[in-house]
């Protein structure tokens, strides 16, 4: 009886080995997949949209100015940078929307890791009935190559300033 069931188990034993050997292939080609899909996402350009507000340049003053930055905060250098608004804003008194600032018209040629480009939009301090403070929607695009011949990276923004209506003065 010991002997059936040692002969089973020697005639199936190769099998059992192709059908883990097999799992072990897919589970090591999902980690493969996984590890390479993290090594792109890690060595990449990465450009952010956001805004920072900044004290006037005496220390005395309460003046506050918004002003939007755009940083790669990637790894590697950002090329034909594109943005495309969605919902604008008033960019200060008048009608100076953020779609007409000269970098958003055109395309930023190029922006390397760590760097921050800054534009000023407009004073905290302005009265909310003289400047439209909303939500700033938009895309921002880029590419990984000078001649956009590698990846071409699309990343969306929203920049909500309507808290900044009730604000007198931000520490």
């Amino acid at each position: 009886m010991c002997e059936k069931i040692l002969i089973t188990l020697g005639a199936l034993a190769p099998t059992l080995l192709v059908i883990v050997t097999f799992i072990y292939v897919i589970i090591t080609r999902n980690l493969v997949k996984e590890s390479k899909r993290l090594r792109e996402e890690q060595y990449r350009p990465r450009v952010v949209i956001s805004y920072k507000i900044l004290r006037g340049a005496t220390r005395n003053t309460k003046k506050q100015y918004v002003h939007l930055l755009v940083r790669n905060i990637g790894t590697l250098s950002a090329f034909n940078i594109k943005f495309k608004i969605e919902s604008d804003i008033l960019k200060d008194k008048g009608d100076n929307l953020i779609s007409e600032i000269s970098f958003i018209k055109r395309p930023i040629p190029y922006l390397p890791p760590e760097q921050t480009l800054k534009w000023y939009l407009f004073n905290v301090m302005t009265p909310p009935k003289e400047i439209d403070i909303s939500k700033c929607k938009g895309k921002v695009s880029y590419s990984d190559t000078p001649n956009n011949s590698g990846k071409i990276f699309e990343e969306n923004f929203d920049i909500d300033f309507s808290y900044m209506k009730e604000a007198i003065f931000i520490e």
